[in-house]
Protein backbone atom coordinates (compact mmCIF):
# COMPACT_ATOMS: atom_id res chain seq x y z
CA UNK A 1 0.00 0.00 0.00
CA UNK A 2 0.99 3.35 -0.67
CA UNK A 3 0.81 6.36 1.69
CA UNK A 4 1.20 9.60 0.34
CA UNK A 5 2.56 8.34 -2.96
CA UNK A 6 5.74 7.24 -1.61
CA UNK A 7 6.76 3.17 -1.64
CA UNK A 8 6.87 1.35 1.49
CA UNK A 9 10.62 0.57 3.13
CA UNK A 10 11.84 -3.02 2.77
CA UNK A 11 11.41 -4.65 6.27
CA UNK A 12 14.62 -6.91 7.69
CA UNK A 13 13.73 -8.99 11.00
CA UNK A 14 15.87 -8.91 13.57
CA UNK A 15 17.51 -11.82 14.94
CA UNK A 16 17.43 -12.28 18.42
CA UNK A 17 19.13 -14.26 20.90
CA UNK A 18 17.68 -17.26 22.47
CA UNK A 19 18.86 -20.29 24.56
CA UNK A 20 16.82 -23.23 25.08
CA UNK A 21 16.93 -25.36 27.88
CA UNK A 22 17.37 -29.70 26.54
CA UNK A 23 18.26 -31.72 29.62
CA UNK A 24 19.44 -31.14 33.21
CA UNK A 25 22.43 -28.50 33.23
CA UNK A 26 23.01 -28.66 28.90
CA UNK A 27 21.40 -26.07 26.91
CA UNK A 28 22.17 -24.50 23.11
CA UNK A 29 22.60 -20.52 23.40
CA UNK A 30 22.43 -18.94 20.08
CA UNK A 31 23.38 -15.21 19.30
CA UNK A 32 22.53 -12.44 16.17
CA UNK A 33 26.04 -12.45 15.28
CA UNK A 34 25.90 -16.30 14.23
CA UNK A 35 27.96 -17.87 17.63
CA UNK A 36 26.40 -20.87 19.02
CA UNK A 37 27.45 -22.14 22.29
CA UNK A 38 26.32 -25.30 23.65
CA UNK A 39 26.44 -27.21 26.98
CA UNK A 40 27.02 -26.21 30.67
CA UNK A 41 28.33 -22.59 29.54
CA UNK A 42 25.01 -22.13 27.51
CA UNK A 43 22.84 -23.83 30.53
CA UNK A 44 24.87 -20.91 32.80
CA UNK A 45 23.53 -18.33 30.54
CA UNK A 46 19.98 -19.90 30.84
CA UNK A 47 20.19 -19.63 34.73
CA UNK A 48 21.44 -16.12 34.44
CA UNK A 49 18.92 -14.91 31.62
CA UNK A 50 15.77 -16.54 34.34
CA UNK A 51 17.31 -14.67 37.55
CA UNK A 52 17.37 -11.59 35.40
CA UNK A 53 13.97 -11.76 34.51
CA UNK A 54 12.51 -13.25 37.65
CA UNK A 55 14.32 -10.05 39.53
CA UNK A 56 12.55 -7.43 37.69
CA UNK A 57 8.72 -9.18 38.64
CA UNK A 58 10.00 -10.38 42.34
CA UNK A 59 12.24 -8.43 43.52
CA UNK A 60 16.18 -10.36 44.33
CA UNK A 61 15.81 -12.57 47.42
CA UNK A 62 12.43 -14.22 45.95
CA UNK A 63 13.89 -14.09 42.33
CA UNK A 64 16.72 -16.23 43.41
CA UNK A 65 14.71 -18.69 45.79
CA UNK A 66 12.85 -19.53 42.68
CA UNK A 67 15.76 -19.95 40.28
CA UNK A 68 17.85 -22.07 42.38
CA UNK A 69 14.24 -23.79 43.13
CA UNK A 70 13.67 -24.89 39.98
CA UNK A 71 17.77 -25.68 39.12
CA UNK A 72 16.76 -28.35 41.75
CA UNK A 73 13.51 -29.29 41.11
CA UNK A 74 14.51 -29.87 37.33
CA UNK A 75 18.10 -31.35 37.56
CA UNK A 76 17.12 -33.39 40.37
CA UNK A 77 16.59 -36.98 38.33
CA UNK A 78 18.46 -36.68 35.91
CA UNK A 79 21.61 -39.15 35.15
CA UNK A 80 23.79 -36.57 33.66
CA UNK A 81 22.61 -33.39 35.77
Amino acid sequence: ARLQNRTPRKFFPKDFPYVIPVRGKWAVAHFPSGMTIYGYTAWLLHFAAELRYFNRLLGPWQAIKLVFFDEDLYTRNDING
